[in-house]
This record gives C-alpha cells, sequence and structure tokens, in this order.
C-alpha cells in the first residue's frame, strides 16, 4: 500500500501507528506483523526523558510513546514505518522510522525516531520528488 510524504508536520500528541517484526519485550520475534498506536511526544518532554542518559534528541528525530511505558518498537523494528490517518484528506502519511531507544517500552522512555517532515528538503533533492 502507498504511503503519502508529509507536507506539514504533525500535531503534539497525534496518534500515530508504529509497525514491525521485532521483539516483544526483547523476547522473541513475532510470527505476525505487529503495530502500536501511540501518541507523539512533544520535543522538550522527550530531550528531557533522556536528558540523564546523555543520549541527544535532535531537531532531526521525533519522539513517540506512552509516559507509562509498555509500548514501543523494539529490536527487530529499525526502519519500519511509523504512520498517521489525515482523516480530512483520507490518506496515510509517513511521520516517522523507526530508529533507536532505551530499551523497550521502558516508563518515561520515548521511542526515538527518524523525523521524515525534517527531512523531506533532502528527500525530494535526492529523489527528484516533490508534493
Amino acid at each position: 500500500m502507498p504511503i503519502c510524504l508529509p507536507d506539514r508536520p504533525p500535531e503534539e500528541g497525534a496518534m500515530v501507528i508504529v509497525s514491525g517484526w521485532g521483539k516483544q519485550f526483547l523476547q522473541r520475534f513475532p510470527e505476525t506483523l505487529m503495530e502500536i498506536e501511540i501518541p507523539i511526544v512533544d520535543h522538550h518532554t522527550c530531550q528531557k526523558a533522556y536528558a540523564p542518559t546523555k543520549r541527544n534528541v535532535t531537531k532531526d528525530m521525533i519522539c513517540a510513546g506512552d509516559k507509562e511505558g509498555g509500548k514501543d518498537a523494539c529490536a527487530g523494528d529499525s526502519g519500519g514505518p511509523m504512520v498517521t490517518l489525515d482523516k480530512e484528506r483520507g490518506h496515510w502519511y509517513l511521520v516517522g522510522i523507526v530508529s533507536w531507544g532505551d530499551n523497550c517500552g521502558r516508563k518515561d522512555r520515548y521511542g526515538i525516531y527518524s523525523y521524515v517532515y525534517s527531512n523531506m528538503n533532502w528527500i525530494q533533492r535526492v529523489t527528484s520528488m516533490s508534493n
């Protein structure tokens, strides 16, 4: 199924779906494609959550997850899509690409994704595509 590239940033708190074949809670790989629905987390909150780890959350990254933990991408999901449905337009948009995190679904840690919208100029330049 085709996915649209974003022409605007997602709203903070918007719900996104992440899918993948990664391990479940660091144990084993699933037999079926898994998906979770989680909220986008504002950049400042995400940076603050990762400050004790000395890992830098840059402007080219977007965060998503549940503050209480339990829902996250995990080992083996890297490179997978984070998508959202724009109900007004009736299209799915690629928001991010699974990148890294601190374990899987850990409380007060969020999943980190490559932020597609912030890289659209580069994507359009190297693919000769435009929205």
